[in-house]
Formats: structure tokens, sequence, C-alpha cells
């Protein structure tokens, strides 16, 4: 993967989205930017899967179960997959 070309994408239109399916326990990381893939790919290995245009890359996708460990090294689980306690009380 390292040999591919990117598509040059503008600034305004690149993007990072973060998906927690609390259903199918998974975490969807999708990336438009470049820059942000190699930072990823250090941590999180090969993409699931790869989007391309044209023969260049547009994107880049990694699902991860929740209990995968290498997500701890991107963000706290704990923050975003434990059950929040709301309190009703106003």
């Amino acid at each position: 993967m390292d040999k591919e070309k990117w598509q040059k994408i503008d600034r305004n239109e690149q993007e990072s989205i973060l998906l927690l399916d609390y259903e199918q326990k998974e975490i969807n990381f999708y990336t438009s930017r470049e820059a942000v893939y190699k930072r990823i790919l250090k941590i999180l290995g090969k993409p699931t899967k790869i989007f391309y245009t044209k023969g260049l890359i547009t994107g880049v996708n990694w699902l991860l179960p929740f209990d995968d460990k290498k997500t701890s090294k991107l963000f706290s689980k704990k923050l975003l997959i434990r059950k929040p306690k709301i309190n009703h009380d106003y």
C-alpha cells in the first residue's frame, strides 16, 4: 500500500469519521485524509477496506471489535463504550 497513490482531495472535502456500533460491538473508522491514514496505519495496521477512484485511493476504512487492544492507543474506550449514567433529576 505504500507505493499506491492517493487522489488529491480539497482540504475542505476531506473527512474522518468514527462510528461506534453498540449493537455489533464494533468501531468503524473511516478517513479520506492521507496524513491521518499514515498516522493510524502505524497503530492499527492494514485497513479493512480501501476505496479507489480511477485507480487512486480516495479513502480507507478500519473495522475493529470493541475489545481490540489496538483501539486503546487511539482513545479511551471507557469514555466512549461504557453505558452512561443518566441523572433525570432536574
